[in-house]
């Protein structure tokens, strides 16, 4: 999810994002797509100071890579508390429920794709 969410955010000087990156195929592809999107869009309006977010294919993740995927480990996981107390660190408090809605989406994947790889077990 970080990987994706970074493309979005710097989008390569407008080369096309790498397809195999994006989980899902289809409209499910193009929902994940639009919800990075949707969650950037509000990071940059409601963010409560500028988001450090690494280059594609980095191999470090920063402070705020994290909470975000915090956010949505914790929107599959059901702990609304959890997702909301991460999401008050990146945005204010009127962009709070606005992230949680964007990131939805990507949270539902995310808990689809945890659930059936831990069903292969």
């Amino acid at each position: 999810m970080i990987e994706q969410f970074r493309q979005v955010w710097s989008p390569c000087d407008g080369k096309a994002p790498n397809a195999e990156a994006w989980p899902g195929r289809g409209s499910a592809a193009k929902v994940g797509r639009w919800a990075l999107e949707r969650a950037a869009d509000i990071l940059m309006r409601w963010g409560r100071r500028q988001l450090r977010i690494a280059a594609p294919a980095s191999k470090q993740m920063t402070p705020h890579e994290r909470s975000l995927h915090l956010i949505v480990n914790a929107l599959a996981h059901d702990d609304s508390d959890a997702a909301r107390n991460h999401a008050n660190w990146l945005v204010h408090p009127a962009g709070v429920a606005p992230l949680l809605r964007a990131l939805q989406p990507v949270a539902r994947a995310t808990g689809a794709i945890n659930h059936s790889a831990s069903s292969r077990r």
